[in-house]
């Protein structure tokens, strides 16, 4: 004789040890079975970034809750605040440690990045996204179409260009610009702070007369200074 018992909605509270009972006229019996209720796991929690530089960041997150099945992977998506989730990177991390770093971001750039895990019933949700903007870096090409032009026997203005665009790793705070004699050994430096969108121009005063000068100008920001231009007379 087979008996067959069925549950049909079950959920994690459901998970426990059973006893089945049997008996007739001549005694009874019983035997104990235990039911685990599988699931996908929960979605991470406290996801959080603990090292963040200009080109990479270090992931952490707490376990979730497993689903009764050992979680066999997480899966990090991140993508730049203007693209849709169907354009982010995906990343597998077949491990269970909780801590991943995320390599070839780009500067002062900003992104949303969430978390999910994955046992053999399937994944689970994604944790909610985290925003983070990576740090900058000094600019990393010069200022262009720079321009030097005497305005009086003692002075000279000198006019250029921001550096490319794709040059530009973290905003400009402003502009050293060098001079020095064409016989001078060092340049002797102004600085021009400037917001976005700024005149770029400087006018370089007390000069000596009859005396032919080598200018150059670098971009500067919060992370340092970016390679000179080209010396311009």
């Amino acid at each position: 004789m087979e008996a067959t018992i069925k549950i049909s909605s079950v959920n994690r509270k459901d998970s426990s040890l059973f006893t089945c009972v049997a008996h007739n006229a001549y005694g009874r019996d019983d035997t104990n079975f235990q039911i685990v209720v599988q699931e996908p796991p929960d979605r991470p929690p406290a996801v959080d970034v603990t090292n963040k530089g200009s080109r990479s960041l270090t992931l952490t997150w707490a376990a979730p809750y497993s689903g009764n099945s050992l979680i066999t992977k997480y899966i990090i998506e991140h993508k730049t605040v203007k693209e849709p989730w169907s354009l982010a990177k995906i990343t597998n991390v077949d491990t269970t440690d909780t801590v991943y770093t995320i390599q070839g971001l780009l500067p002062h750039t900003t992104y949303h990045v969430r978390v999910k895990a994955e046992n053999a019933i399937g994944s689970g949700d994604f944790s909610e996204p985290i925003t983070l903007v990576t740090e900058g870096e000094a600019p990393n090409g010069p200022p262009k179409d720079v321009r030097a032009k005497a305005t009086s026997s003692r002075s000279i203005q000198v006019t250029w260009k921001p550096p490319a665009k794709e040059d530009i790793l973290s905003p400009i705070d402003g502009y050293y610009v060098g001079y020095k004699s064409r016989l001078g050994d060092q340049f002797a430096y102004k600085t021009l702070e400037t917001s976005h969108g700024g005149l770029l121009e400087c006018e370089i005063t007390d000069l000596s007369k009859n005396t032919k000068y080598r200018v150059i100008v670098q971009a500067f920001n919060s992370k340092g200074a970016g390679p000179p231009s080209e010396e311009t007379q």
